[in-house]
């Protein structure tokens, strides 16, 4: 008996890990995908220089002039993704309104619990 609860202990607790890990994981990733669509690239322009530069194994010039394209390329993702955001937003609008038709009552209410969820996270991103 005591076999079996040592080993019933054991299994527990590496859910209890894998449970936790997944979560940490999925926040974290979450938060990096958040600065980045909401235009905080200082961060992302470093990281992403960073990582090149262990890759690549570039030396401080190189460096500097990676960090300044990654800045130049970002500068530039931004002002197509603000020309293409109301299109984007246009065409979800679109989909929510023909959806609605297709929609059972009892549906609408939680298809509406689900595009407000979607609107309170992505108002920010619309607002860039």
């Amino acid at each position: 008996m005591k076999n079996w609860k040592a080993i019933l202990g054991v299994v527990v607790v590496f859910l209890l890990g894998m449970t936790a890990g997944a979560f940490l994981t999925d926040a974290a990733a979450a938060k990096r995908l958040h600065r980045v669509l909401h235009g905080q690239t200082a961060f992302t322009a470093e990281e992403i220089t960073r990582r090149l530069s262990r890759q690549l194994r570039l030396d401080a010039a190189q460096r500097q002039q990676v960090l300044g394209l990654v800045q130049a390329a970002q500068v530039q993702i931004t002002n197509a993704r603000r020309q293409c955001q109301p299109k984007v937003l246009t065409a979800l609008d679109d989909f929510d309104a023909k959806a609605r038709v297709v929609l059972r009552p009892d549906q609408l209410e939680k298809f509406d619990k689900l595009v407000a969820d979607r609107k309170a996270k992505w108002a920010n991103y619309k607002s860039d």
